[in-house]
């Protein structure tokens, strides 16, 4: 592999299992630095095991894309484990099949009422200029 993710912190929720799992190891693969969300705290663990046989340090973290207070929770504790995030996959969410025919607002966006992990991550971003 050509590392390219080599040193970089990136958080993937929904990284437990499925695509977020094969996500997390192709990331494990490329060197990056991991946090592994998922709301099954023995499934974030389990994968961050597997990551760390590849090299790279990964930490697991529970939590609900759901609940902001986690997404709050989740960039503290990354920021705390790593000092920084570089990459956040927003892999999780959950909907109701009955909700995507009612849109709504939200910050000036439009969006199904589908509880998206954008919506609770990307403000508690570290941005810096």
């Amino acid at each position: 592999m050509s590392m390219r993710l080599k040193d970089k912190v990136c958080i993937i929720t929904g990284g437990g299992s499925g695509i977020g799992r094969a996500t997390a190891l192709l990331f494990a693969r490329e060197g990056a630095r991991l946090a592994i969300a998922d709301k099954r705290k023995d499934a974030a663990q389990a994968v961050s095991q597997e990551c760390a046989r590849h090299g790279v340090a990964a930490i697991a973290i529970e939590m609900d894309v759901a609940k902001a207070a986690d997404a709050r929770r989740m960039v503290d504790e990354t920021m705390k484990a790593f000092g920084r995030l570089d990459v956040l996959v927003n892999n999780a969410g959950t909907a109701s099949p009955a909700a995507w025919w009612k849109p709504r607002s939200r910050r000036g966006t439009t969006s199904c009422p589908s509880t998206c992990a954008a919506f609770f991550c990307a403000p508690n971003l570290p941005f810096r200029p």
